[in-house]
């Protein structure tokens, strides 16, 4: 099979764990003739907020980061091992993904070939708000629709941080992500999620055609209940 995988190591917070291991399982239960996928965003960790930028409402501040750079970033130690070994294809831009396995460059291409090939999603002490197959079907969401789906974002803030240079969040939890939310209780209630634990985490296993399938049901159909707008 193919997998696309989201991971938090601290949620897994279990010393019988580290990355390289859980990459070596995942690999020998995938084997080379599927393949694994991980995000490899040139996106830094979390840097800290001055006090400015708390009076300001920002809760979150990364640096975009050269495509070449060698620093850890905010996909997890898990998805940064995993992007830098010689076996992993790597992609371009600010939202890459990185692939190893059989499908790496037909997936690295165009991830919606994985979807359409019927890869599994495996988040791992995180939800689906991570999972970047997601944004795949987003383009039925209309352009006048996506600023309503934002808290907009105060001037000085845009005057102090270059948008090309930084990822600003300044609302936590807003209505883009609620509604993303609401798509895997949808997909829980209909039984589509198989949810364990991997270390201390709590985690979920599915087919992924089948939750973006919803999402791009509910957009096409349910988009102002879906986004409460």
């Amino acid at each position: 099979m193919s997998i696309e995988v989201h991971s938090s190591m601290k949620s897994i917070g279990d010393n019988s764990y580290d990355a390289n291991s859980i990459i070596s399982d995942l690999k020998n239960i995938i084997t080379s003739d599927g393949s694994i996928v991980m995000p490899a965003f040139p996106l830094s960790k979390c840097l800290p907020l001055t006090q400015h930028d708390l009076s300001l409402g920002i809760k979150k501040k990364c640096r975009w980061l050269d495509e070449n750079h060698d620093e850890r970033t905010d996909m997890g130690i898990i998805a940064d091992i995993f992007s830098k070994n010689s076996e992993t294809l790597k992609g371009t831009g600010q939202h890459r993904m990185a692939v190893w396995g059989k499908n790496s460059v037909k997936y690295i291409e165009n991830l919606m070939n994985f979807i359409d090939d019927n890869g599994y999603g495996l988040l791992i002490g995180v939800d689906i708000r991570r999972l970047t197959a997601m944004h795949y079907v987003e383009g039925n969401i209309p352009n006048d629709i996506w600023p309503k789906l934002f808290t907009p974002m105060n001037e000085e803030i845009q005057k102090i941080y270059n948008q090309n240079e930084y990822f600003i969040v300044t609302d936590l939890v807003p209505k883009y992500t609620k509604g993303w939310l609401k798509i895997q209780a949808m997909a829980e209630k209909k039984g589509l999620l198989k949810k364990g634990k991997i270390g201390n985490a709590d985690s979920m296993f599915f087919n992924v055609k089948e939750i973006v399938s919803i999402y791009e049901n509910e957009l096409k159909h349910n988009i102002n209940k879906l986004f409460n707008i």
